[in-house]
């Protein structure tokens, strides 16, 4: 079994203060901390392995090579190995962060990372066609993790999202008791 250099995963979903969780992790020492913008503006090989691992999850020397050298990890991708990751590191910390209410993850969701669906994504869906024109390849990776993650396209979603993000979280808080990992709800 391969050991991962991950030590602390934030398993919330994407706008949850998954940010300001790295910089706080950051700042604690766990330096340094991989988030969602790593995986959208790295354009090396780690993509490469990230393809990989979306074809593979069970693939633990892929997964200790994409996330080598990072001592924490929140948001995705690595939310979306947390299995894999605790069973790589028993020892592992989970960190589950959370909106005030669903329904304020949803209404932030849909003003950004769904943004393409609503006249207010305007900006957002210019820089996403730049990054489309000048880095293709990361964003379809990003938009895999998403549908991998998530269960839906977020340019076509047709989905209850705040059923959708009550799932995952019961889903964390229930799957971190399959082993030692110590799961830190923060709200």
């Amino acid at each position: 079994m391969q050991m991962s250099d991950i030590k602390v995963l934030g398993v919330g979903l994407g706008r949850t203060g998954t940010l300001s969780m790295k910089a706080a992790l950051e700042e604690l020492g766990f330096t340094p901390c991989h988030h969602m913008r790593d995986t959208i503006s790295d354009p090396t090989d780690r993509n490469n392995l990230l393809t990989t691992l979306l074809h593979n999850e069970e693939d633990e020397a892929a997964l200790s090579a994409y996330f080598a050298g990072y001592s924490a990890a929140v948001d995705q991708p690595g939310n979306m190995f947390y299995r894999q990751l605790m069973k790589m590191n028993p020892s592992l910390k989970l960190i589950l962060t959370v909106r005030d209410t669903p329904e304020l993850w949803e209404r932030s969701v849909k003003e950004t990372i769904f943004s393409g669906n609503n006249a207010s994504g305007l900006c957002r869906w210019l820089d996403y066609l730049l990054r489309a024109l000048f880095q293709p390849e990361a964003v379809t990776t990003t938009h895999k993790i998403i549908e991998k993650t998530l269960g839906v396209n977020p340019t076509h979603y047709r989905t209850d999202l705040i059923q959708m993000y009550n799932d995952w979280n019961d889903m964390k808080k229930e799957k971190s008791t399959d082993c030692d990992s110590a799961l830190i709800p923060l709200l």
